[in-house]
């Protein structure tokens, strides 16, 4: 009751947002998500970073045709998330790189999916090392790639740089900054 109020209340647009990884374990069922949707017409989206693809599926599904959109809240599901009807993503990564994101999408429209595979792929895995770094490491990433910012992140996330990160979390990352410059 208390969710609806603040949806019926707002004067924005409401987006659930899912993640499982920060709150504590609470995943939001994809009947609660279609029955919020389904009352109130200001709860017009959803984010799930829970990766649950089928949970995707089903939102997408049962609310195809209205003004409801969902959406993949982690790079490392971008094509699968597509192909259960994602209305696009809304990532971290897709911050560092995002025509990355958009060649992504361009191959899964022109039903290029081994092309969509490949690049999927690279950005699973920069995905998964991006996860490891906290938010003082995208940005000490975003400052040693893209030359502007800086690894500090605000009290208690402390301060990181590049040189603190290990290879094997520079490494794919740095290969799809490489493949995003070339863009």
């Amino acid at each position: 009751y208390l969710k609806m109020q603040v949806a019926t209340q707002s004067d924005l647009p409401i987006l659930i947002y899912n993640f499982p990884g920060v709150t504590g374990g609470i995943d939001i069922s994809s009947d609660s998500i279609i029955r919020l949707a389904e009352s109130n017409p200001n709860v017009v989206g959803c984010k799930l970073t829970c990766g649950n693809v089928g949970k995707l599926q089903r939102v997408s599904s049962a609310l195809s045709g209205t003004s409801f959109a969902t959406f993949g809240g982690k790079s490392d599901f971008f094509l699968p998330a597509l192909v259960a009807g994602s209305n696009g993503i809304i990532a971290a990564l897709a911050n560092i790189v995002p025509k990355l994101h958009v060649e992504v999408l361009r191959y899964y429209e022109k039903g290029e999916l081994q092309a969509a595979q490949e690049l999927q792929s690279k950005l699973s895995h920069a995905d998964w090392a991006l996860t490891k770094v906290g938010i003082a490491g995208v940005k000490a990433i975003v400052s040693h790639h893209f030359g502007y910012g800086t690894g500090r992140g605000r009290r208690p996330l402390g301060n990181t740089t590049i040189a603190t990160l290990s290879q094997g979390i520079v490494a794919p990352i740095s290969e799809v900054v490489d493949l995003e410059k070339r863009l």
